[in-house]
């Protein structure tokens, strides 16, 4: 079972990421994965852009761990580069 969110925040633009939760059958959440898109259009590849945002993502999964009681290790975190199409999973 999946269940998606979207979360949005104010800065120089409208900035958009996405939870994805993965459900067991009794409706506890077992994973998460944490989107982030960016506009970065100086990133050369997925390993560039996931070493640039690294701290960034690791933040984000940390939080995610605390707020839905999850470990760590059930949080996958990925950039997605709109202006490329560069997909990153980023090292916890």
């Amino acid at each position: 079972i999946a269940d998606s969110m979207m979360v949005s925040g104010i800065g120089e633009a409208a900035i958009s990421g996405g939870l994805n939760f993965f459900k067991d059958e009794s409706g506890c959440i077992e994973r998460l994965e944490v989107v982030d898109y960016k506009t970065d259009a100086l990133c050369r590849d997925a390993a560039e852009l996931a070493s640039i945002y690294s701290h960034q993502m690791s933040m984000y999964a940390d939080c995610a761990a605390r707020l839905f009681a999850l470990d760590k290790s059930k949080i996958r975190v990925r950039l997605v580069a709109i202006n490329s199409s560069t997909i990153a999973d980023c090292a916890l």
